[in-house]
């Protein structure tokens, strides 16, 4: 089956996983729905997660497509210990995939989502094989929260940070924060919640221009897809001093460097 498939649809092998610019797969096999084998590392996976990677699984009576990106693992094995960024290790097992999301199994009857057209590009870009995916966005929103005020309308995002933990979390998705900067109105802030195990929770409310958080904000192009500026990460020891100390200081000279850089990317 891998070969029929790395045929038709021209993709490179790469040890036991299968490619294009657009998707990925790997082949299992098992002699029911329910398998426990390891599928790939951690470190395989992560070369492919800015692409869907679908695991088939292959058994005697049908076969199954699922989703594996990261997003869909819910555990990863016992051999990812001291796992970090700068540490990828370990693997993950057919038993650690997500079945189910919001009560939408990972089936190949929900990979395209609701929209009928999309679904039938979809379906017939794959047929064909020597053509691309065609471009599409997701509904997500960029802030968690919304609000429409007489003079502007803002989108916050809110962000949990616990203190004691030395971690980068992620900002924002770039397009769509240049999206929404486009319109007169708009204002986009972060909302951070600061948490220290056994003491009291402290909060800051800055925009994202801050000055000391647009310093700290580091550009991903590696996890952004081919149509994609990327997303963004702040520094997570910025982060704990504002909390600590809020400052709403704006350096407008450096936040129009910033908007002039991301949009030549």
């Amino acid at each position: 089956m891998a070969h029929i498939l790395a045929d038709a649809f021209h993709l490179i092998k790469d040890r036991s996983v299968y490619y294009c610019a657009d998707y990925a797969f790997r082949f299992s096999s098992s002699g029911g729905r329910n398998f426990g084998n390891a599928v790939a590392s951690l470190s395989r996976l992560q070369k492919y997660d800015d692409r869907p990677f679908i695991v088939c699984l292959v058994t005697p009576s049908q076969n199954y497509c699922l989703i594996a990106n990261t997003t869909f693992l819910k555990k990863i094995s016992h051999t990812s210990q001291e796992l970090r960024e700068n540490n990828i290790r370990g693997s993950f097992n057919g038993s650690d995939i997500v079945r189910e999301f919001e009560g939408i199994s990972t089936s190949a009857e929900n990979i395209a989502g609701e929209d009928e057209s999309l679904r039938r590009q979809l379906i017939t870009a794959l047929k064909v094989g020597n053509r691309g995916i065609p471009q599409f966005k997701t509904d997500n929103t960029l802030g968690d929260y919304h609000r429409h005020f007489d003079a502007f309308d803002t989108e916050t995002d809110v962000k949990t940070k616990i203190r004691i933990l030395n971690s980068n979390p992620k900002a924002y998705n770039l397009d769509k924060m240049l999206a929404f900067l486009a319109k007169d109105r708009s204002v986009f802030m972060f909302y951070f919640v600061g948490i220290d195990p056994g003491k009291h929770v402290n909060t800051v409310l800055v925009s994202m221009f801050q000055r000391d958080l647009l310093r700290s904000t580091i550009l991903l192009r590696h996890w952004s897809g081919r149509n994609s500026r990327g997303v963004t990460q702040f520094e997570g020891e910025t982060i704990n001093d504002l909390i600590v100390t809020p400052d709403s200081s704006i350096d407008e000279g450096e936040s129009v460097k910033f908007l002039k850089r991301v949009t030549a990317l």
